[in-house]
């Protein structure tokens, strides 16, 4: 009878042991979209501060799991669009943070392909 009450003892601490360590991490979901709103499928996302980056999918909807308390920069990037950031995103411990990635135009050649434009400023 003892051992039985012992073994339960140890599987009741296992498990808030467990359930403590889902709670001190936060979770975040976002989507990434269009100039039109429309969900953009294969977009990389890239939390900056923590260096990980993960693929939207076909929905355009992403999430991020297990990431630790603190303010992040996410950053969306597409092929044929111009990227997007959103800064500042709070993510708290047990929490989910939300967050829209609304990729802009990009100015294209009559090739369509993608014209940088550096402005110098002239220190004249």
């Amino acid at each position: 009878m003892l051992q039985s009450h012992v073994a339960l003892l140890a599987l009741c601490l296992a498990w808030t042991g467990t359930a403590r360590a889902q709670d001190s991490t936060a979770t975040l979901t976002g989507v990434v979209t269009n100039p039109r709103g429309e969900p953009v499928a294969n977009a990389l996302v890239v939390i900056v501060e923590s260096h990980d980056s993960l693929r939207s999918g076909a929905d355009g909807r992403f999430l991020v799991k297990s990431l630790a308390p603190g303010t992040y920069t996410v950053r969306a990037l597409a092929l044929g669009f111009s990227s997007a950031e959103r800064k500042r995103i709070r993510a708290t411990r047990g929490k989910n943070a939300q967050v829209e990635l609304r990729l802009g135009h990009i100015n294209c050649d009559l090739d369509c392909n993608p014209v940088i434009v550096k402005v110098r400023k002239d220190s004249s």
